[in-house]
């Protein structure tokens, strides 16, 4: 049986911060847990049981798992919140107690947030008529925000094409050059702890 979308109350705004700083679960959200729960075999405390553990806590948003990283039996989960940005130190508490009463008999589990990489872009744009660059600045950095939360604890790299293509197909914007990406035109490479985050963007 597929999972019913529930129509569901929220007593915050829709603007405001809710759940300690992180959004609330969405329907879709829900959905794709649900799929990796019945896509993925999670037995006897393999990998994919820690991961499915800690993503069922309210405000993880993503997490890796990292089996024997201190030696047999140790394992390292490493979270990040529902904006995919940094755990602050309620939810690693709360995604380590939930662990603590589901792992195996003899393991060591350890949590820890994600790190946050700042991606700083700087650019010259060619507008449109009428377009103006504060309002061109803020979708951008919008749709990179996206971009960095579809790629979060799955990606080794941020993508210099991707962000081109993302600055071109922000409305008004007709042409662009001088692309630099943390002051290089190359990919940027990401641990396996690390997510991106919008650092300091000029567009010019």
């Amino acid at each position: 049986m597929l999972p019913h979308n529930h129509r569901r109350y929220s007593f915050c705004d829709k603007l405001s911060t809710c759940r300690g700083g992180y959004d609330t679960e969405t329907d879709e959200s829900l959905r794709q847990r649900y799929y990796e729960k019945i896509n993925t075999p999670a037995t006897s405390g393999n990998a994919a049981h820690y991961e499915q553990w800690a993503k069922s806590v309210t405000g993880v948003g993503s997490a890796k798992v990292f089996p024997t990283w201190n030696g047999a039996g140790t394992v390292k989960v490493v979270i990040c919140n529902r904006n995919k940005r940094a755990a602050d130190a309620k939810l690693i508490k709360d995604a380590a107690e939930y662990i603590e009463t589901q792992r195996p008999v003899g393991a060591t589990v350890t949590v820890e947030s994600v790190q946050e990489k700042a991606i700083d872009v700087t650019a010259s744009v060619v507008l449109a008529n009428g377009i103006e660059l504060g309002q061109v600045k803020s979708e951008f950095e919008k749709v990179l925000t996206e971009y960095f939360k579809e790629i979060a604890l799955t990606h080794k790299y941020v993508s210099y094409a991707k962000i081109g293509s993302l600055l071109y197909g922000v409305s008004g914007v007709t042409d662009y050059s001088n692309l630099q990406v943390n002051k290089g035109t190359v990919n940027i490479t990401l641990t396996d702890v690390e997510l991106p985050v919008v650092g300091m963007v000029v567009l010019s």
